[in-house]
Parts: C-alpha cells; structure tokens; sequence
C-alpha cells in the first residue's frame, strides 16, 4: 500500500455523526416511553406535606420553614397562565 494513501476504514472516520444519531434516537424513544407512561397513569398524586407546601408557595408566596422555597416558586410560574397543574406534570415527564 503507497504511504500517500489515506486509510478510510479507519473506525474513527465517520463515528461522530452516528453516535449523535444514535444518541438522538435513544433520547427521542426515552421521552416516547417517559410520555407513554404519563398517558396510562395521568393520576396527581399528592403527599400532605411535601405537595402541600410546594403548592402553597406557588399560590400564597409563603415559604416553609423546613423545605426549599424554589420548587413552589417554579409550580407558581409554570401554571400562572394555564391555572392547571398538568403543564408542571408534563414538564417534569420531560425534563
């Protein structure tokens, strides 16, 4: 083989481009499956205590003394405009 020659079965030729599309695909099917389950169990389920206070931080503004502030402020924003709780529940499928 002349030196001058290029070797293009090199395996690192080329891979970039399919381990992204392969790396799409996977998170593409993730996200059906995530979306999928929100589907078949599309069901709030609250925990007195934790979804309490989130919920009443998003409303009221108070912030709890034994739990992050953030989470309420965030829910508040999320539903200020659609005053539905699903667009926190999808949001949370795909993130």
């Amino acid at each position: 083989m002349n030196g001058s020659q290029a070797n293009t079965n090199s395996p690192g030729l080329g891979t970039s481009g399919s381990l992204r599309a392969k790396a799409v695909l996977l998170l593409g099917l993730l996200l059906a499956v995530k979306l999928g389950l929100l589907v078949l169990d599309h069901d709030f389920r609250f925990f007195l205590g934790d979804s309490d206070s989130y919920l009443h931080t998003a409303f009221t503004g108070w912030i709890p003394p034994d739990r992050s502030f953030l989470y309420g402020y965030l829910i508040g924003r999320m539903t200020r405009f659609v005053h539905r709780l699903d667009i926190v529940i999808f949001i949370q499928v795909c993130a």
